[in-house]
């Protein structure tokens, strides 16, 4: 099934929106789903998540990528600490007829599923608003033998663009704040056992060697949007490559030993 902007009926998922979230969640949320389809659809076919019968969409936000997912694969189970996100995801698939959604609430520090459940794990944007190594303990734990782990978070650099050139700022949202409050968490995470987490910026260099430290394989890391797996596909990445020659956004495709 092809699912693009033409036939996707976005001012019912506005109306979605208006209904279950505001402020910033909202600002974000019309945002997402403003973007062409296919633009997810074919990021999804770049590093071949389709096909696969059971996916963990966590840390899902508002619910564009659990969309795509299903749309490609079997079941997926879509999990964010936000109940308000859980909500209007419902909601959203309830209007598209998607019953291969399943919403969950609660957070990727602990997920409430059994051991080797899954085929894949999809994070998008998530990981970093976490005690990462809690997480990825949880992703090795809940992944299925061989099964893949696609990871998309942000470097130093990305926090420094925010704080200097600022990003979306808003009556509801202060990127400069944002990334002032992410240097001084990730200079107290990387030098004690601070806990206290909002945002954590996490080098690629640290991201690696905590995946191979829990039986990871790295597949690939590239900047976001850069990698391909399936030479017919063509992703967009929403991001520059680097910021001031820093690491920006970026993400990682690695499999479970």
């Amino acid at each position: 099934m092809e699912f693009t902007k033409t036939i996707l009926p976005l001012s019912k998922i506005n109306e979605i929106g208006d209904a279950k979230l505001s402020g910033n969640d909202l600002e974000f949320f019309k945002r997402v789903w403003a973007t062409n389809f296919d633009v997810y659809s074919e990021r999804l076919e770049a590093i071949c998540f389709n096909g696969k019968k059971r996916i963990l969409d966590a840390g899902c936000g508002f619910g564009q990528w659990s969309v795509a997912l299903a749309l490609k694969n079997g079941n997926i189970d879509a999990l964010d600490c936000s109940k308000e996100r859980v909500d209007a995801l419902e909601a959203i698939a309830s209007l598209l007829g998607l019953g291969n959604i399943k919403t969950h609430y609660g957070t990727i520090e602990n997920l409430p599923f059994n051991e080797e459940t899954y085929d894949a794990i999809y994070c998008y944007s998530s990981i970093y608003f976490t005690d990462v190594k809690k997480t990825i303990e949880e992703f090795a734990r809940v992944l299925k033998p061989n099964a893949r782990l696609y990871l998309s978070t942000n470097g130093v650099g990305w926090y420094l663009h925010n704080l200097i050139e600022g990003h979306n700022d808003s009556n509801h949202f202060d990127s400069r704040a944002m990334a002032i409050n992410a240097i001084v968490e990730s200079l107290n995470y990387y030098s004690s056992d601070y806990q206290n987490i909002s945002q954590l910026i996490t080098p690629s260099k640290f991201l690696r060697k905590l995946l191979l430290e829990y039986g990871f394989e790295i597949i690939d890391l590239r900047p976001d949007g850069k990698i391909v797996l399936n030479s017919e596909s063509k992703p967009k990445s929403f991001y520059p490559e680097s910021y001031y020659g820093l690491e920006g956004v970026y993400e990682i495709v690695a499999e479970k030993k």
